[in-house]
């Protein structure tokens, strides 16, 4: 199969595998209306997102903020929940609540926790950012009502959010739904 593109390789392999999972052979009138049926949908696109999930709907929702066409591909038959809440240093909260754990009493204690064998600019900025990742989730109507230890000892930067409010999943999805991403 010299001088095969992408796409008809795609589509090869589309096909073959669905008759292989039919247990036609390839040749037979049935095989070859599994592969008709077997086709995929084309779909045009700027950024295709791979997983319904809270890093997938966040990564949806901003590139279709910024004037992407966005696709998502979830395959499970629904989005994931995402949890109660994220981590965050500094926020709103915390400084409402006066809790003392700053980035940089965060930054050395995980430098530590890992023996210094991570990217350290990539923590740092993490860390940097956490906060406004609270401001970004509020913005969209999430209700932060606690900063919480995640277990026993822990530092208090887990950011729980009212149970009543939508998942982040579903908040992060109507937002990209809004902006004309498909799912």
């Amino acid at each position: 199969m010299s001088g095969l593109d992408r796409r008809t390789f795609l589509k090869f392999i589309g096909g073959s595998t669905a008759v292989l999972g039919l247990g036609l052979s390839p040749k037979s009138s049935k095989a070859q209306a599994a592969v008709s049926k077997a086709r995929m949908k084309e779909i045009e696109t700027d950024v295709a997102v791979v997983g319904g999930g809270c890093a997938g709907m966040a990564a949806a929702a901003t590139a279709a903020g910024l004037g992407m066409k966005v696709a998502v591909f979830e395959k499970q038959g629904r989005l994931a929940m995402g949890g109660m809440g994220p981590f965050a240093v500094e926020s709103r909260l915390q400084r409402e609540r006066r809790m003392t754990f700053t980035v940089q009493d965060c930054f050395e204690y995980y430098m530590k926790h890992t023996h210094y064998n991570v990217d350290a600019k990539l923590v740092k900025a993490y860390l940097s950012k956490s906060a406004s990742t609270i401001d970004w989730f509020e913005s969209m109507g999430i209700n932060f009502v606690d900063v919480i230890a995640y277990y026993p000892g822990a530092k208090y930067v887990w950011h729980y959010k009212n149970p009543e409010d939508p998942s982040f999943t579903n908040v992060l999805a109507a937002q990209a739904k809004a902006r004309g991403t498909v799912i």
